[in-house]
C-alpha cells in the first residue's frame, strides 16, 4: 500500500510562525518589563531613578574588530553605559563588580566617569561580586561606599608586567630570529631573547610609576594612609571580612543592599526606578556580553599592557 504524503498547508505554517513570534515576543516583554522595574516595585512613571553598571570579567579596551551585534565591547562598552546614564538624570549610581582586574588604562578611563558623577554630587555605590580584586578593586575605591560578600575576594592592589623567554627552545628547534629595529629597546621583553639589565631596570620604573598611581588613587578613594597603604598593597588578597577591618571596604550585604544604600544617600523617599544601561537587545533578553579572555603572554606581541 503506497505511502501518502500531505503537504503542509501554507497558510498553516504561517499562522505558526506567527504564534510563535508572538509567543517569544510576550516572555522577552515580560522579562524585559521585569528588569526594569528591578525589586522596587517601581514602573516607567517614576520619578526618581537609580542608574545600574554591571562590570564583569577582564577589563581592557578591545579592539572595534572585536565587537558583536551588541555593539561596544570590554572598557569602552562600560565608559558610554557610565554617560549615557548620567544623561538619564538619575540620583545615584550603582556599579556591581565581578573582575579579578585589568589593564591600567582601562580602569583609570572608568574611574574617570565615576569622578563625574561624584563631582556632580551623585552618590555612587560599589556592590562586589565573588571577586573584585587588582583592577577591579581599583574601580571599588573610586566609589563613595563599598558593598561586599564576607566571602568576596578583594584586594590584590600591585602591578605586573610579563614576557616569555624561548630563546633556548628556539634555538633547539633551529630557529634564529632575524630582527631589523630603530632603538635598543624596540623589542624590549620580545620573546626570542632574554631581557637585558637596562631593560629590567627601565620596565621597573614603568611599573613603579604605575603601582604610585594605583596607591594614591586607593589612598584618596578609601582616605587611607599612604604607610598604612602600602603594608595592604602587595599584592596580597582579602576576604569580604577582612577587607571591612582594614578600611578597604565599608559593608557586607548584596546588591539589593547597594541599591537601598544609594536611595539613602540620595534621599529619596519610596520606590525608585532601577535604570540597567545597555544596548536594547541586551536589556530585552538580559544578556551581558563577555569581554574576550585573552592569553596574559601571547607569543607574537610582548605584553605591553600593565596589568592590575
Amino acid at each position: 500500500m503506497a505511502t501518502e504524503i500531505h503537504p503542509i498547508n501554507t497558510g498553516e505554517r504561517v499562522i505558526s510562525y506567527i504564534f510563535l513570534f508572538l509567543l517569544l515576543f510576550s516572555a522577552g516583554a515580560a522579562i524585559f518589563s521585569a528588569r526594569r522595574s528591578r525589586n522596587d516595585g517601581s514602573s516607567f512613571a517614576l520619578k526618581d531613578k537609580i542608574g545600574l553598571v554591571k562590570i564583569y570579567g577582564m577589563i581592557s579596551v578591545v579592539s572595534p574588530g572585536s565587537g558583536n551585534v551588541f555593539g561596544l565591547r570590554g572598557s569602552d562598552r562600560w565608559v558610554e553605559q557610565l554617560s549615557s546614564l548620567r544623561k538619564e538624570k538619575v540620583k545615584a549610581l550603582v556599579i556591581r563588580i565581578n573582575s579579578p582586574g585589568g589593564t591600567i588604562g582601562a580602569c583609570q578611563e572608568i574611574v574617570e566617569e565615576i569622578a563625574k558623577y561624584r563631582a556632580d554630587g551623585i552618590p555612587v555605590v560599589a556592590s562586589l561580586g565573588d571577586v573584585a580584586a587588582s583592577g577591579g578593586y581599583y574601580i571599588a575605591s573610586a566609589c563613595d561606599v563599598i558593598y561586599l560578600n564576607p566571602g568576596t575576594i578583594t584586594g590584590s592592589i600591585g602591578v605586573i608586567m610579563g614576557s616569555s623567554n624561548w630563546e633556548e627552545l628556539l634555538k633547539k628547534i633551529g630557529i634564529k630570529p632575524d630582527i631589523v629595529k630603530s632603538g635598543k629597546y624596540k623589542d624590549m621583553g620580545a620573546y626570542y631573547r632574554e631581557m637585558t639589565e637596562d631593560e629590567r631596570i627601565l620596565l621597573q620604573g614603568v611599573i613603579d610609576g604605575a603601582y604610585g598611581q594605583f596607591l594614591e588613587a586607593v589612598s584618596k578613594g578609601r582616605n587611607i594612609p599612604m604607610e598604612k597603604l602600602r603594608g595592604m598593597a602587595q599584592g596580597q588578597v582579602f576576604t569580604g571580612d577582612q577587607a571591612i577591618k582594614n578600611g578597604l571596604a565599608d559593608r557586607t550585604g548584596n546588591i539589593n543592599a547597594a541599591i537601598e544604600e544609594a536611595k539613602e544617600l540620595a534621599k529619596i523617599k519610596g520606590p525608585a526606578r532601577i535604570i540597567e544601561s545597555g544596548t536594547t537587545l541586551e536589556r530585552f533578553f538580559g544578556i551581558v556580553p563577555e569581554v574576550p579572555q585573552s592569553s596574559m603572554f601571547p607569543l607574537d606581541t610582548f605584553l605591553k599592557k600593565l596589568i592590575l
